[in-house]
């Protein structure tokens, strides 16, 4: 008897590695689609593809922010048309979002989410 539960604690003992080996692995994938996210949009960025879409972006970033007619008017006037779209700041993290949705080769939400987040780091250190 004292031997059946010896095993049986040895068993439940290789499952925990097989559970921790698992989860090692999986977070160094998670870790390589993300760094990998974030090395081709600086490469795309390298290559000047943002500049050569900076229209179509700036349109898509308008379009999300949706500040509507009367507010691009109104900040027409005061000379400050960001403050329509919420100000700067946040016309700048969307337009990180529109970057990394259009551009990063991997779209996969948890990946795409953490890209976004540490390219708005990488963004606002410079």
């Amino acid at each position: 008897m004292l031997y059946t539960s010896h095993t049986e604690h040895l068993k439940f003992g290789d499952n925990m590695k097989s559970v921790k080996f698992l989860i090692i692995i999986v977070l160094i994938g998670y870790i390589i689609a993300v760094g990998y996210n974030i090395f081709s949009i600086y490469n795309l960025s390298k290559e000047g593809k943002f500049e050569q879409n900076s229209i179509s972006i700036g349109l898509e970033v308008a379009k999300r922010l949706n500040p509507g007619l009367l507010g691009i008017i109104g900040g027409a006037l005061d000379g400050d048309v960001s403050s329509a779209f919420g100000g700067e700041e946040r016309m700048e993290k969307e337009y990180i979002n529109v970057i990394c949705d259009w551009y990063a080769p991997i779209k996969w939400s948890p990946v795409l989410s953490l890209s976004k987040k540490i390219w708005w780091l990488i963004y606002k250190m410079k």
